[in-house]
């Protein structure tokens, strides 16, 4: 899984990747915002969860570029949900890249 996504996201909604990792090792997840609406933005929430629901990393941030990886997680499915809100009403979507990669624990 090296893989990139290039999506829209309107203002108030959500966007779910599922993906497989093979074996056990590290998941790094890079997710930028690369244009909104007037240039501005309110908040992004990025939560990583398997397939059972439990939550591997969870964040919400105000910038335009995040950048995350996690330890060591088992092979199996994973769930990557990306919710946006613009705050402004007249602001209303987002364009957005996420790149995924994937490295086998050693």
């Amino acid at each position: 899984m090296n893989e990139v996504q290039n999506g829209h996201l309107d203002n108030d909604s959500t966007r779910i990747y599922q993906f497989t990792i093979p074996s056990a090792g590290k998941i790094q997840i890079e997710i930028c915002i690369t244009e909104s609406r007037d240039n501005r933005i309110g908040f992004a929430y990025i939560s990583l969860l398997d397939s059972k629901g439990d939550v591997f990393y969870e964040h919400k941030t105000y910038t335009k570029t995040l950048n995350f990886s996690t330890e060591c997680v088992p092979a199996g499915n994973y769930i990557l949900s990306f919710y946006g809100n613009t705050i402004w009403p007249d602001n209303n979507w987002y364009d957005y890249q996420i790149k995924m990669n994937f490295t086998p624990e050693n």
